[in-house]
């Protein structure tokens, strides 16, 4: 079996005072047993904006990217009744990361929305490839981006943080709601009496050390 992967990356900013414009652009070219396949690898766009010293000490910001589908949109295709159907296209855009921050000396940091979890933060270190790099740490599980449980770009949540120089502390709180998910048996098919798992909240926490990368 021989697998061909080609990466093509474009990265853009634009600066100001204040804020930062930037955009990356990835495609991958597969080819395996004979079958070839173009899709997008992560492409993306994003602003950041900080404003210092609205208040003694303290800098107030946001962050908002959404992910760009380049070659294709969100959709598939289903055979029904002899004819080709399509479902639902939702667009060339979502959203990766949307959250409001406030910061104290630098150190000690609050922020609210959808954001990098501490999980990823500890496992990120193991996602290094341009294509199947964080699939072993499972911080997106569930063929998602880690946004219910909390494990990668969390969605509705809350986190604290603190840095240390070398050692941060960091803790989260995702409060997903009541999130149901159907169980399915492995032919995708219900189960019977239809058993479903809830999803309400997460909480999470890390400790980090960072030490001299000279080896």
């Amino acid at each position: 079996m021989l697998k061909v992967f080609l990466i093509f990356v474009i990265s853009i900013s634009a600066f100001a005072s204040t804020s930062k414009f930037y955009g990356y652009f990835s495609l991958a070219f597969f080819s395996n047993d004979g079958r070839y396949s173009l899709v997008d690898n992560g492409s993306r766009v994003g602003v950041k904006y900080s404003k210092k010293g609205f208040y003694p000490d303290w800098t107030a910001g946001l962050r908002g990217e959404y992910s760009v589908k380049t070659t294709s949109h969100n959709e598939d295709f289903f055979l029904k009744n002899n004819e080709l159907n399509r479902t639902k296209d939702n667009g060339p855009f979502s959203n990766r990361l949307g959250y409001l921050y406030l910061t104290y000396d630098d150190n000690f940091t609050m922020s609210f929305g959808k954001q990098w979890s501490p999980f990823y933060e500890v496992t990120s270190v193991t996602d290094i490839f341009y294509i199947f790099g964080a699939e072993a740490s499972g911080a997106f599980s569930l063929q998602s981006d880690g946004g219910y449980l909390g494990s990668g770009r969390a969605n509705n949540s809350a986190r604290l943080s603190y840095d240390l120089g070398k050692t941060k502390i960091s803790a989260i709180y995702v409060a997903t709601g009541d999130q149901e998910i159907e169980i399915l048996d492995a032919d995708g098919k219900s189960l019977p009496g239809n058993p479903k798992r809830i999803y309400e909240r997460s909480l999470g926490g890390a400790v980090q050390y960072v030490g001299n990368s000279q080896l």
